[in-house]
């Protein structure tokens, strides 16, 4: 990693900068993962694949970060398509860690997967805490002022706004959602 002292501020959070941008600093440095793991299936209509079980805590939110941004490395990706799958994870993810198993904390597993024709990133978070499904979230009420609208809501929101699909389904005692993501000409990337 980088010595550069504006780095160390940012990381030491001393500044407001979200993590994701810390990363692009490194971006350099991060090379997807070679060998017969995430070799492309054509027949499948997957390019690359990666997956990580991980203790479901806000601190391995960078790892889950690094997950996404390591498939995306060299992909014809435009800036604001990457933002918005960072956003995306970030929210999914802290919302596992901090809700899933509350008090408590437990494990997740986050499946990552670029898939073709068309090219898009398609994550998969899958914990064994309480059933909760947010796509049945209420929707918060966006033209209220931030004092009088009710808190929550606005994360899964704006997952569902920046993301291509969203689903989610209960199987087997686990929360498996998916979030898929065009990395160009997606409908949400105008």
């Amino acid at each position: 990693m980088s010595d550069n002292p504006a780095r160390k501020i940012l990381i030491k959070g001393k500044s407001p900068v979200p993590y994701f941008l810390v990363r692009r600093m490194d971006r350099a440095r991060i090379r997807p993962a070679t060998g017969a793991e995430g070799a492309p299936d054509p027949a499948e209509g997957k390019a690359e694949m990666k997956e990580i079980t991980l203790e479901a805590k806000t601190e391995n939110l960078p790892i889950v970060i690094d997950l996404a941004n390591e498939l995306l490395e060299g992909k014809n990706c435009s800036m604001k398509t990457q933002m918005q799958i960072e956003l995306a994870v970030d929210e999914v993810f802290t919302n596992i860690a901090c809700y899933a198993y509350a008090p408590a904390t437990g494990k997740a597993t986050v499946k990552a997967e670029l898939l073709t024709d068309p090219d898009a990133l398609e994550m998969t978070f899958i914990d064994r805490g309480q059933p909760y499904n947010p796509l049945e979230t209420e929707e918060p009420d966006v033209t209220s002022s931030a004092e009088e609208r009710k808190i929550g809501g606005l994360g899964v929101f704006l997952v569902r706004k920046t993301m291509d699909e969203v689903r989610y389904r209960y199987e087997d005692g686990q929360n498996i959602l998916t979030i898929r993501k065009e990395l160009t000409n997606g409908r949400k990337n105008q």
